[in-house]
């Protein structure tokens, strides 16, 4: 209970006698041991094809829960797998220059892009692409794709044949063109006068009924004739026949070389002042030698007649 003075304290501390520690291990020391343990042979341990093995060898996680709605990037290629391929089945790569992203469907496999009405995987029933690679042969399919209603969307063959169907096929019906074959092409026929079947063929009917001569269900015959168009000297309606004509040449009228006595009186310097022959010249009429038809240089073709749409 008696009170301690600072001076008391002061001795008591200072009495206390250094310790040799002299005989304790320097940080000199320490290193010296670590540098003096000798390596170690990891032989016996896992290799990198153990380990890759041990790490395929863990069953599927379900990731949903690091998979948020947002945040998080992946910063290199995305492989899938399903089922015990040999190799992934699905590659997701963007670039690394740009920012182009790359998806793959490997090892020739289909790569379909699909959209499901339910959460049900196989209830694809509306809009899908199909690619393919096909061995460096590759092709896209697209389906079910609705009737276009502005210029920048996809048509599907049925509206694209719809539509060629509607204008004959790029051809309105009564087309004709030069056909150099003896059988006229689907949905033609040839100008040679024969029969058709007016409810087999509604379309080119109605056409016909509109031009010169035409006798229902009966084609024209274009047999010899050439086509000419409308206007100049040709001046009738429209499908008419008309017969050919020879206009007289620009320069003068053909005539024969030789010339001969054309019948006028000439007076007789002897007695009596008789005609003895004609005085005149005439130049007779090539009547001879004549084809039956006048045309140009020809090639023989058929004329044929678009029939149906």
């Amino acid at each position: 209970d008696h009170a301690t003075t600072k001076k008391y304290v002061d001795d008591l501390i200072n009495a206390i006698p250094e310790a040799d520690l002299s005989g304790y291990a320097t940080e000199q020391f320490v290193t010296d041991a670590i540098d003096a343990i000798p390596e170690t042979d990891l032989s016996g341990y896992a290799t990198e094809q153990y380990v890759t093995d041990a790490i395929d060898a863990i069953p599927e996680t379900d990731l949903s829960e690091y998979f948020k709605k947002s945040g998080g990037t992946l910063t290199g290629a995305v492989h899938i797998n399903r089922g015990n391929k040999p190799g992934p089945q699905l590659r997701i790569s963007p670039n690394s220059t740009n920012y182009a992203t790359n998806i793959y469907a490997m090892q020739n496999g289909e790569l379909r892009l699909r959209s499901s009405s339910t959460d049900a995987e196989d209830d694809h029933v509306g809009s899908h692409i199909v690619i393919q690679a096909n061995d460096d042969a590759p092709t896209t399919k697209i389906y079910h794709v609705p009737e276009p209603t502005q210029p920048h969307m996809v048509a599907s063959k049925e509206y694209v044949d719809n539509k060629v169907a509607s204008t004959g096929g790029g051809v309105p019906v009564g087309c004709i063109m030069i056909w150099m074959n003896s059988v006229a092409p689907d949905g033609w026929l040839k100008l040679q006068g024969q029969s058709f079947d007016v409810n087999e063929y509604p379309e080119l009917h109605a056409y016909l009924q509109g031009t010169d001569g035409y006798t229902s269900g009966k084609l024209p015959n274009w047999g010899g004739h050439y086509p000419g168009e409308y206007g100049g000297h040709i001046t009738d309606s429209l499908g008419k026949k008309v017969g050919y004509m020879t206009a007289r040449p620009a320069g003068e009228a053909p005539y024969h070389a030789n010339a001969i006595p054309n019948g006028n009186a000439r007076g007789f310097n002897g007695a009596g002042g008789t005609n003895a022959y004609s005085d005149g010249v005439a130049r007779p009429a090539i009547t001879e030698g004549w084809d039956s038809t006048t045309r140009p240089n020809t090639v023989i073709v058929h004329h044929i007649i678009r029939a149906k749409p």
